[in-house]
C-alpha cells in the first residue's frame, strides 16, 4: 500500500515499525540520510548524534542561503539576546534558542530539555506532545526535529524563533488556565485547535493587556490602521476576525512578532486585504499582510504602481517568514494587476524578498 504513495520511506526499528510521508522527493532524500547517519552514529558511538554535527549542517545551510548576507546583515532578537550576525558560528544558534526564557521545558506539558518546535506556533515541545502536534495537522502546527530537521530551520525561520519562544505561546495561548484537563491530548487540542484558552474580550479601555497592545499600536500605525480602527465598539464582546486582522496590520507596521502571533490566535485573516490608494489618490491596491511584511505597511502607495523600496531588514523576513508558515499565501495576485508578491520584488530589483519567495 505505501509504495504506492509518493515519497514515502518505512522505519523498521525492533519496536517500532512506520511508513513516512515527505512533501518531495528531495525532503524524503534528506530524512532518510538524517536517519541513516544517526543509526550510524548510534552503532558506533552507542549514544544520541552530536547537537554539534546538527549544528555543522545547520551552517552549510546557512551559508547556502546567499540572499542573509546582504540586505540582512544580522537577526534581531529582543533585548536581553545578542544579536546573531552571519559571520558568527551557527554552532551557537540552537544553544541560543534553548536558553530563551520558557525554552528549558516544554511550552504544553512542561517536560524539560525539549527537543522538538512547532514552527509555526514558534514554540519548543517534548517528543511526547509533538507526537500530539502531528496529529492536529500541517494547518494547526508544523512540527519539526531540533536534531534531525536541521535543514528546516532557514536563517528566517530561526530569527521568527528567536522573536517568540514559549514563554510567549503561554502567554498567548493559555494566559490564565485555572487547571489543566487530564488528558495531554484534550488539552493540547482545547490549547490550538478550539483556541479555548486565548483572552477573546475586547476591551478598548486598556483594562487587559490585549487592549493595551490594541490601543497602544493603532495609535502608532499608518493612517489608514487607525481609520480603520476608529469606530465604536462594544467592550464586553468577543474579538472578530475583522479586529483580529486589523491588529495584525497594526503589530506588522510596529514590526512586533509577538503581537502579529497574538492576532492569530485571535483568528486574523492572514490573507485579509486592506485597500490602499496611491500617492496621487489616482488609483487603489490590495495589501495583505504577506506585502505589507515584506515591503512595509507605510510603503503600501508605492505597490498601486508596481514599486517597492530595494532592500529589507531581518525583522522583515522574520514576519513574512511567521505569516507564511501560518498559512499566508505566497502566490496571492492582486485582482487589477495580477502581480504577486515575487512580481513586485523583482519589479524592485529587491534580491533579498525575490530570494525568500
Amino acid at each position: 500500500q505505501a509504495s504506492r504513495r509518493r515519497f514515502c520511506f518505512e522505519l523498521i526499528t525492533p519496536t517500532y515499525h512506520g511508513v513516512f510521508q515527505a512533501s518531495s522527493d528531495s525532503e524524503a532524500a534528506l530524512w532518510v540520510d538524517v536517519l541513516r547517519r544517526g543509526i550510524e552514529h548510534s552503532l558506533l558511538h552507542g549514544a544520541d548524534p552530536d547537537p554539534a554535527d546538527n549544528a555543522r549542517v545547520l551552517a552549510s545551510r546557512f551559508s547556502r542561503l546567499s540572499y542573509f548576507s546582504t540586505s540582512v546583515a544580522s537577526l534581531s532578537v529582543n533585548a536581553s539576546t545578542a544579536s546573531i550576525s552571519v559571520a558568527d558560528s551557527v554552532d551557537d544558534v540552537l544553544p541560543r534558542l534553548l536558553q530563551l526564557p520558557g525554552n528549558s521545558v516544554c511550552a504544553d506539558c512542561g517536560a524539560r530539555q525539549p527537543d522538538w518546535c512547532s514552527l509555526n506556533l514558534g514554540c519548543l515541545i517534548c517528543i511526547e506532545c509533538s507526537g500530539i502536534h502531528r496529529s492536529l495537522g500541517t494547518h494547526i502546527s508544523k512540527v519539526r526535529s531540533l536534531t534531525l530537521d536541521v535543514t528546516s530551520f532557514t536563517p528566517p525561520t530561526i530569527a521568527m524563533l528567536l522573536a517568540t519562544g514559549n514563554d510567549l505561546n503561554r502567554t498567548v495561548f493559555e494566559p490564565a488556565v485555572a487547571k489543566r484537563l487530564a488528558s495531554r491530548q484534550q488539552f493540547i487540542e482545547a490549547k490550538y485547535v478550539a483556541r479555548a484558552y486565548v483572552d477573546r474580550k475586547w476591551v478598548v479601555d486598556g483594562q487587559s493587556q490585549v487592549g493595551q497592545e490594541y490601543a497602544r499600536l493603532v495609535a502608532a500605525a499608518w493612517p489608514v490602521v487607525v481609520a480603520l480602527s476608529a469606530r465604536p465598539q462594544p467592550t464586553d464582546s468577543e474579538w472578530d476576525v475583522e479586529r483580529a486582522s486589523r491588529l495584525l496590520f497594526a503589530a506588522i507596521d510596529a514590526a512586533d512578532a509577538a503581537t502579529a502571533l497574538r492576532a492569530l490566535a485571535l483568528g486574523a485573516d492572514v490573507n485579509a486585504r486592506l485597500q490602499v490608494s496611491d500617492a496621487d489618490d489616482s488609483s487603489t491596491c490590495a495589501v495583505t499582510p504577506l506585502l505589507a511584511a515584506l515591503f512595509g505597511l507605510r510603503n503600501a502607495p508605492m505597490l498601486c504602481a508596481h514599486k517597492a523600496p530595494e532592500s529589507m531588514h531581518t525583522s522583515q523576513l522574520e514576519m513574512a517568514e511567521l505569516l507564511v508558515l501560518n498559512g499566508a499565501s505566497i502566490a496571492w495576485q492582486d485582482d487589477a494587476s495580477r502581480m504577486t508578491a515575487l512580481h513586485i520584488a523583482c519589479a524592485a530589483d529587491n534580491t533579498a524578498a525575490s530570494q525568500y519567495l
